[in-house]
């Protein structure tokens, strides 16, 4: 279905340097073999990159997330944690805790302390302003991502929005 799909895509104009299949945790090929081999019978070249290098670089990790916030309304705590770790938003380790001390203090999930930092960066005296200033600029970065009807083409904007080396990027679609 993926492979007919896409070759329909290919069909209509699409660029297929457009086109990204992100797949996670599939160390084994047991989703990547058989979608491998139907886009093959399609005659669709694959260009792969290793799981164990790909999944190493944040900024995989980042549009992962990019792509999990965005599914969640912003509500995903482990995707603002990668987010936070892994992105260049001039987040550090000392702002991650503070936002897990409001999490703490304020009985909310990390994802909700997040927003209610964004939203009053006071409650975070130290960290406060920085974390609102990271997360803003992150939030600002999505928003401006062209959206997509087409699920494919939408991840496919992700990764251009979220990855600027061009090698990096040909590693991050399939």
């Amino acid at each position: 279905e993926v492979a007919k799909k896409i070759k329909s895509l290919i069909v209509g104009g699409l660029s297929p340097e457009k086109i990204a299949i992100l797949l996670r945790n599939d160390r084994y090929g047991v989703m990547s073999t058989p979608l491998i081999d139907a886009l093959g019978h399609q005659d669709i070249k694959v260009s792969l990159s290793e799981e164990a290098v790909i999944d190493s670089l944040p900024e995989y990790r980042v549009v992962l997330s990019a792509l999990r916030l965005m599914a969640s309304n912003k509500e995903d705590s482990l995707a603002w944690r990668t987010i936070l770790q892994a992105s260049k938003i001039g987040i550090g380790q000392e702002c991650i805790s503070a936002i897990e001390n409001v999490a703490r203090t304020q009985n909310v999930r990390f994802s909700q302390a997040v927003m209610l930092i964004k939203d009053n960066p006071g409650l975070a005296p130290k960290m406060g302003q920085r974390i609102k200033s990271g997360i803003d600029s992150f939030i600002l970065k999505i928003d401006q991502c062209p959206q997509q009807q087409d699920l494919n083409l939408h991840v496919g904007g992700i990764v251009d929005c979220f990855v600027d080396d061009a090698v990096v990027k040909e590693q991050v679609k399939l």
